[in-house]
């Protein structure tokens, strides 16, 4: 074969990359600020391994739009257009249509989205995969998926995405940082320059993105590499920001003289999630999160019974009412059943339900340890993004996330008028007419069974 010439360049902090993948590394992270070179970089290890070893070859987006607008159309700063890194030479076919590319030696690179990877990757014979904005996908099913193919077969995965907060993409690159076997490779905006020195994004550009309104937490996200940052959208994210501020994320011990609450979302098909806490003092100390994907009442009533707590009450979301659609059975009843006698709460509007998980937040805190899998989920807890209207809906965004956050919302419900200061009812009522004594006044206190509770 002639002597082939390659289009692509890298930066010096793309170069280890290289490296890494040269001398064996099977799992590797790009951990890089926007505008950094991701795709391309991992589009161009992905052609180098296509052309060591003949096989399947996928790049992987969030949705099959993204892929095609990011690495099938996209081009670099001087117009050139991504799939052209590849050299004609070693092309055999192209499909548009499949966003395929077939190499002269057989390889195969395609464009792949997560959302049908059950039909489109599971039982091929893939050897190497590319998951493009990692953090942005709704869990990590796909990689969960791919990884035995990958480990059958010797392949490797690349992982390249920007931050989005405490979820499933921070809880890899921790993971990774620890694993010698892994490559990981993390930059901000201020480490990474081009060939003749300048900056990859300049402070200036940054400043202007900052001075056009863009958010400082954003910022922190996309330029520098920030897990702490901005998650859009999101319902709780000013009230965590708050609550890391205020140290409330600490270690929060069960007291033993006082009864134990729960609260829970029953979520849809095989989810189930609650939260376990304590409400004294005027502050709401949440010492448990319980997150199953059964979706079965019993094994949280097995659950909660085996823990050492007194409890007080059992908090269900409106829809525990509803029959079983097998059994024709509600819930609540087989909760009652168990031993775990839920107090149903009303039906709200979303809005309505949120905006009570809000008013509560600044009472609460979260013990860290053992809530640490619904900590993440209430960062992660956001409205859906309507694509055509380009904005956020007043509805939440169901992912893996949603029951964690919507379950806390259901605790905004329970516990907003313990901790807010609401009047309760008096116990006893003062008369200012006696029915026993005419013409005079008195002070009658009601029988017990009228008491208000």
């Amino acid at each position: 074969m002639p002597e082939v010439t390659f289009r692509y360049n890298p930066w010096p902090h793309q170069k280890a990359f290289f490296q890494a993948l040269d001398e064996g590394q099977k799992r590797l992270i790009l951990l890089w600020p926007r505008r950094h070179g991701k795709d391309l970089t991992a589009f161009n290890g992905l052609l180098r391994k296509a052309l060591q070893r003949v096989g399947s070859y996928y790049h992987f987006f969030p949705t099959l739009k993204l892929g095609k607008k990011i690495l099938w159309n996209g081009m670099d700063a001087e117009g050139v257009k991504y799939i052209d890194y590849v050299p004609p030479e070693l092309i055999r076919s192209i499909s548009h249509s499949d966003l395929k590319i077939e190499l002269v030696n057989g390889s195969l690179i395609q464009v792949m989205s997560v959302e049908n990877i059950n039909k489109s990757a599971i039982g091929t014979n893939c050897l190497g995969a590319v998951f493009s904005e990692f953090a942005a996908y709704d869990t990590e099913e796909s990689w969960n998926l791919v990884r035995p193919i990958l480990a059958a077969n010797d392949g490797f995965a690349i992982f390249a995405y920007t931050p989005r907060g405490h979820n499933h993409g921070y809880k890899l690159y921790e993971h990774g940082k620890r694993e010698p076997e892994w490559f990981t490779s993390y930059y901000t905006s201020d480490q990474t320059f081009k060939h003749d020195g300048s900056p990859v994004v300049s402070q200036a550009t940054i400043d202007a993105d900052r001075r056009s309104g863009m958010p400082e937490e954003l910022i922190s996200q996309e330029y520098y590499c920030s897990f702490e940052g901005f998650m859009q959208g999101g319902f709780f994210s000013e009230q965590f920001e708050e609550a890391k501020l205020r140290d409330r994320f600490t270690r929060i011990p069960y007291d033993p003289y006082r009864p134990v609450d729960t609260v829970c979302d029953l979520g849809v098909g095989l989810n189930f999630a609650a939260w376990l806490f304590q409400v004294y003092d005027n502050k709401i100390n949440i010492i448990e999160f319980y997150n199953s994907h059964t979706g079965s009442i019993t094994d949280f009533a097995r659950y909660v019974h085996g823990l050492p707590y007194t409890y007080g009450n059992h908090y269900a979301p409106w829809d525990a009412n509803k029959p079983n659609e097998e059994a024709g059975i509600r819930r609540c009843d087989t909760a009652y059943q168990l031993g775990i006698p839920f107090i149903v709460l009303p039906k709200l509007a979303v809005e309505e339900r949120i905006n009570a998980g809000r008013l509560i937040f600044k009472y609460c805190y979260f013990d860290q340890e053992h809530c640490r899998d619904g900590l993440i989920h209430l960062q992660n807890y956001r409205r859906k993004w309507n694509e055509r209207l380009q904005q956020y809906e007043n509805r939440e965004l169901h992912d893996k996330h949603s029951h964690g956050g919507s379950a806390f919302s259901y605790l905004g419900v329970a516990c907003r008028d313990k901790v807010m200061h609401v009047p309760s009812l008096p116990r006893t009522a003062g008369m200012t007419f006696s029915p026993f004594k005419l013409g005079k006044t008195a002070d009658v206190e009601l029988p017990a069974q009228w008491s208000y509770r």
